[in-house]
């Protein structure tokens, strides 16, 4: 049966040190969560602990409902149920594919055993590579092998360490695809921590913001890039600038680039100057636009331009189509195109409050 993953007010303390603070999330039966963060937030100390490789200070960590971790005392990794994918793979150079596969299986009958290795070949598509050792693999290959050995005793929850970060873009992008594909097959709960926002929003159903130890925001993907709940989020997520804005009244605020529409109703007053996020794809190129902007910066990714405009004195990121080929100290015609209002309060100046604040649309 599947199991439910699940975190209550989780801290861990290191060498005397906090690393991880109060940390509670809940990761569905069957759904994929992931923990992202800049390096030395907490969270692969926090995954470390859901292995049970770290006690707890305070707190409680549940698997299906049953606890495995509280202050100070934590079930032992072997009888957790957990499978776990390293960042360096960790496969065992003297075996071939089918023995690393079926490693963790050496408690079963041995025909049931070799149906469930013969499974997990086909289900990595490595069959024509059982008897392959680890250094004869591609990059790609180990990390299928890492992944049907974890999967192999069918664990209860599945935990990954990083497992794209070696990878090339077009590796990476290609496993995430796969990845995400074998454990929705399997009906695995996972959760894994990384740094990179492309990997969390394409693999994770749930992604948890963390820094410094604390867990931020827990939400979609499309949620944490639309609605952040705070600044570190909205800064964090995504590619974005925040850009002076003025409150008009309790349905928008007006901005050098145009006024954004949505709701302000949250202690905000008419005429206060709050910072407005804008994102690439708020800012549009457009013919019939009045508005000019000056390019100081592009940036070719192949299917679009990244352009830095500046327009008095202010400067957003623009993403456009590569069609559009314009030149640095080019005035271009752009328009605002944004469909979320996100301000917060200006760094230094005084809640109204208590609080900073997110307007939402």
């Amino acid at each position: 049966m599947m199991k439910q993953l699940e975190s209550k007010n989780l801290s861990v303390t290191l060498s005397g040190r906090p690393i991880v603070r109060d940390v509670s999330f809940k990761v569905p039966q069957g759904r994929t969560g992931c923990l992202l963060g800049p390096s030395g937030c907490g969270k692969t100390t926090l995954l470390r602990t859901i292995a049970g490789f770290e006690l707890p200070e305070q707190g409680r960590l549940l698997i299906g409902g049953t606890e495995v971790s509280r202050s100070r005392w934590a079930l032992v990794p072997e009888r957790r149920r957990v499978g776990m994918v390293f960042q360096d793979f960790a496969l065992f150079p003297n075996l071939c594919v089918r023995d690393n596969i079926g490693f963790g299986l050496k408690e079963s009958p041995r025909s049931a055993r070799e149906q469930r290795v013969n499974d997990m070949l086909r289900l990595v598509g490595l069959r024509d590579l059982a008897k392959v050792h680890p250094h004869q693999l591609s990059g790609g290959e180990q990390q299928r092998v890492a992944l049907a050995r974890a999967l192999a005793p069918r664990p209860d929850i599945l935990l990954l360490d990083e497992p794209f970060s070696s990878m090339d873009v077009d590796l990476r992008e290609q496993l995430l695809g796969e990845v995400r594909t074998i454990l929705h097959q399997e009906g695995i709960t996972a959760i894994f921590v990384t740094h990179n926002q492309f990997e969390a929003f394409a693999l994770a159903d749930e992604i948890g913001v963390m820094s410094a130890g604390r867990l931020l925001q827990w939400n979609s993907g499309y949620n944490l890039y639309h609605h952040p709940k705070c600044r570190f989020v909205a800064d964090f997520v995504g590619q974005g600038v925040f850009i002076q804005g003025t409150v008009l009244d309790r349905r928008g605020v007006a901005t050098t680039f145009g006024i954004i529409s949505g709701r302000t109703d949250n202690g905000f007053k008419p005429g206060e100057v709050v910072d407005v996020l804008i994102r690439p794809d708020d800012i549009v190129p457009d013919k019939n636009a009045s508005i000019r902007a000056r390019v100081v910066d592009r940036v070719f990714q192949g299917a679009t331009f990244r352009y830095t405009l500046e327009l008095n004195g202010t400067r957003v990121l623009c993403l456009a189509p590569s069609h559009y080929h314009y030149q640095i100290d080019e005035a271009i015609p752009i328009r605002l195109d944004s469909k979320h209002l996100v301000a917060f309060r200006r760094e230094g100046a005084a809640p109204v409050d208590g609080s900073s604040t997110v307007m939402h649309q």
